[in-house]
């Protein structure tokens, strides 16, 4: 009797044990705004217990942050007193249940507030640009790093972003024959 309890008490919490259900983080996007408001959903479990706010743990960055928020049983909300610095930051949800189950979501979004500023654009005298020229420029972003993939150069308004060279701080692109204005050479 005494070794069927032993794995009936084994096997209760492998097959009874459920954690809340953490959704709609936000935000996940970069955020042109240094005070982001930072929230989730939640939800038990099914066949777990019901939310307990005093078990919620919002972590901004490394500081717990919870006091500040406005907690309920189904989520939480969160803005910043204070402006975020530009940059990537991290946040950390801990979610508990009346009988003892806990959720975790772990998530990161950018806050850069500046514009990408674009420079050393070529050929500059562009009336007078020979027809095979290469046209390049060079970016930076105080918010971070650009993501070539996100790089777009479009040349008599046809998109040639495919066809040139990207780095994290500039493009280039050499056309593939002669361009006459109003007609690129994949036009």
């Amino acid at each position: 009797m005494i070794l069927v309890c032993a794995i009936a008490a084994l096997v209760w919490p492998a097959a009874h044990a459920a954690n809340p259900q953490i959704s709609k983080q936000s935000p996940l996007q970069a955020q042109n705004t240094t005070t982001p408001i930072i929230a989730a959903s939640f939800t038990p479990a099914a066949g777990g217990g019901e939310i307990d706010t005093r078990r919620v743990s919002l972590v901004l960055d490394g500081v717990d942050v919870v006091e500040q928020a406005t907690v309920s049983t189904s989520g939480i909300s969160y803005k910043p007193p204070k402006p975020l610095v530009e940059g990537r930051h991290s946040v950390s949800l801990l979610v508990g249940d009346k009988s003892g189950n806990f959720g975790t979501a772990n998530w990161s979004f950018v806050i850069d507030v500046h514009e990408p500023v674009i420079s050393a654009q070529e050929p500059k005298g562009v009336d007078n640009a020979n027809p095979r020229t290469a046209i390049s420029a060079s970016y930076t972003d105080k918010g971070g790093p650009i993501n070539p993939a996100n790089v777009r150069m479009q040349l008599d308004d046809v998109d040639v972003s495919a066809a040139a060279v990207k780095t994290a701080s500039t493009i280039k692109y050499q056309p593939s024959a002669p361009w006459l204005r109003g007609r690129t050479p994949s036009s």
